[in-house]
């Protein structure tokens, strides 16, 4: 009978082993998408709260916020020309100041690859949204003229950000 006993236990200790094993398989992979949803939304989270600081050019009078996560690149220079590279490299933002322009119809006439895509204001002032034709990236440029100075705001960061970029460009009395 020892012999009976024991052919009934070995099929349910084997049932017993493939649930055990199969629990712990499901459970794991159950875990690591966890982390992964979790890694996510840390990640969301964190650009969504990104640190924005203001930059101030003291040479031309102006100020505007942009993401702490971008790095200043390049000093000022006698042309006004300030960029910011993010760590990634693949985010930028430009903002450049050309002497001299006596309006935006001007430059536009002179920069014939220029597309307008939408008129704003910038700073109290009026400008255009414009994008490069032909050109395999979909960056804007805003344009904006105070004094006989063009001003020029381009990027490749999100629309989000560029409408802030915008939306903090002021100048000091």
């Amino acid at each position: 009978m020892n012999r009976d006993k024991l052919s009934k236990f070995i099929p349910i200790l084997l049932v017993l082993i493939i649930i055990a094993v199969a629990g712990w398989y499901v459970g794991a992979k159950t875990l690591s998408l966890k982390n992964q949803n979790s890694a996510s939304l840390n990640q969301n989270t964190n650009d969504s709260e990104q640190k924005w600081e203001a930059y101030v050019n003291e040479k031309y009078k102006y100020q505007f916020d942009y993401p702490a996560n971008n790095i200043k690149l390049s000093p000022d220079s006698t042309d006004g020309a300030i960029a910011f590279w993010g760590s990634d490299q693949s985010a930028f933002l430009s903002v450049a100041v050309v002497n001299n322009i006596p309006s935006l119809d001007y430059w536009l006439k002179e920069n014939p690859d220029k597309i307008i895509i939408q008129k704003t204001k910038i700073a109290g002032y009026d400008g255009y949204i414009t994008r490069q034709d032909s050109s395999p990236y979909d960056d804007p440029m805003a344009i904006f003229i105070k004094d006989n100075q063009l001003f020029t705001i381009g990027t490749r960061l999100t629309s989000a950000d560029f409408e802030r970029i915008l939306g903090s460009f002021k100048f000091e009395n």
